[in-house]
């Protein structure tokens, strides 16, 4: 079956799973699949959004988040921000949901570029800190391996630690952490390798924006197939919020949804100017940089705030999200983390469920978006609930961001701050009718949609 790991697939990855494994049945068990029509959560049921045939490789699966406030006395919904398929959640979904997200991950063998009949295909996992939902890289890899061995008769599992071990004449998907990976990438006439050997496949939208970022002009637009190849919008908060902004400007919609109030910024000096400005309008903001995730250098601004607090936490937030990973230009080559996007804050609002264990704590809900056979279809995967109640006369941090390994705590233990949002009992504790969930879930499929269709594909890279 394709959402389980087979005995092949444990053997050569077992090296990985050195730290417990966060067990997300919790949530995957409680989602009420008679909750919404059939057309919204069944993948074979007939709904979704078309795309054209052509665009069907330009993306795989990944979610769109959105924030409940108040606007004009009524719930309004705002978009936070577009994942790939680094998204953290796969094993939240009801089985034939990952079913038919899997089975068509399989189908990207069909979109290498090139003739080679062994081609290797990229599929980094989480950081090695963070092993908790290993599991779910390696389902993913499993997924491309086996899509790889029917196009070529054979594919294998390889770690890149053990490189040895995987045949350079094979098929193969290598599974590694970001940095060890990045610290082999490298170009040959244009082409992206992996320790010499051409890569013709790369997975997690994140890591694809990385490796543009680091090697630049040195890499052909069309060197390998992105898995998605919209990285460059999900990966990017201004690009996400430049595609939604015109979007919302292009369609109607049923939800009240304004758009995203933001600027950019391409320096430091220009965004301590825009968090500046935004403080003497006495406006509230929020920072995000580019490519970055799990929250990393996301910071808050208010105009109550002391301002002498605002350099070092600008210059922390730069810190934080250069950090994350080793360069593969060099060690001493900083990630790019600009643009930022520079947001309105937007007071968000908490769970309204005045008995309810996280009552008075600020969330986000994820809707899972995938693409099965030319239509996009979305499920609403999860309520991600911040990790402290909210103060507002002294908002923290912590209080303010519902990422879920900011709220969970160690890592292999039960998230309960991950609560099943296709559910009956999660609806009443915020406040959201089933009809207001499934208008949410076909606003992020026809987002999703949108930009599906704006994405101009690089030449040369195969449709069938």
């Amino acid at each position: 079956m394709l959402t389980r790991l087979s005995v092949p697939t444990l053997v050569q990855t077992s090296a990985l799973f050195t730290a417990a494994l966060e067990d997300r049945a919790h949530v995957r068990d409680a989602q009420e699949l008679g909750l919404l029509p059939p057309a919204i959560l069944d993948p074979a049921a007939s709904g979704g959004i078309p795309i054209a045939p052509d665009n069907r490789h330009t993306f795989y699966y990944g979610c769109v988040d959105f924030m409940p406030y108040t606007h004009a006395g009524q719930t309004a919904f705002a978009m936070l921000e577009l994942n790939g398929t680094g998204m953290g959640g796969l094993t939240n979904l009801p089985e034939p949901v990952q079913a038919a997200i899997l089975g068509e991950l399989g189908h990207a063998a069909w979109a290498l570029p090139g003739a080679d009949p062994a081609p290797w295909v990229l599929c980094p996992l989480s950081r090695p800190t963070n092993r908790g939902l290993i599991h779910e890289r390696v389902l993913a890899g499993q997924a491309l391996a086996e899509g790889l061995a029917r196009r070529f008769g054979a594919a294998r599992l390889a770690l890149c630690a053990r490189l040895d071990d995987a045949d350079p004449g094979a098929p193969a998907v290598i599974l590694g952490f970001p940095d060890e990976l990045r610290d082999q990438l490298a170009t040959r006439d244009g082409r992206l390798t992996l320790a010499g050997r051409p890569i013709h496949g790369v997975m997690r939208d994140q890591f694809c924006q990385h490796i543009r970022d680091d090697l630049g002009d040195a890499l052909q637009p069309d060197s390998f197939h992105a898995i998605n190849e919209i990285y460059r919008v999900s990966a990017s908060k201004v690009a996400t919020y430049e595609h939604y902004n015109a979007f919302l400007a292009a369609q109607p919609r049923d939800l009240p949804a304004g758009p995203i109030e933001f600027t950019s910024a391409w320096s430091r000096d220009e965004l301590v100017a825009r968090v500046r400005d935004a403080r003497a309008q006495g406006r509230g903001t929020v920072i995000k940089p580019h490519a970055s995730g799990a929250a990393k250098g996301i910071e808050f601004f208010f105009p109550n705030s002391d301002e002498s607090a605002v350099l070092p936490k600008l210059d922390a937030s730069i810190a934080e999200a250069r950090e994350r990973t080793a360069r593969a230009q060099g060690p001493d080559v900083p990630r790019q983390v600009f643009p930022y996007a520079i947001c309105t804050f937007i007071d968000g609002l908490t769970v309204r469920d005045s008995t309810h264990k996280f009552a008075g704590h600020r969330h986000e809900l994820r809707i899972v978006v995938y693409r099965h056979r030319d239509r996009i279809r979305s499920f609403p995967a999860l309520c991600k609930v911040s990790g402290q109640r909210l103060d507002r006369e002294r908002p923290d941090r912590r209080a303010l961001l519902n990422t879920a390994s900011v709220s969970a705590g160690a890592t292999g233990q039960r998230n309960d701050h991950l609560l099943p949002l296709c559910n009956a009992g999660t609806l009443a504790a915020l406040g959201i009718e089933p009809t207001t969930l499934a208008q949410l879930c076909d606003l992020a499929a026809r987002f999703t949609a949108h930009v599906i269709t704006a994405h101009q594909p690089p030449s040369g890279c195969s449709k069938q």
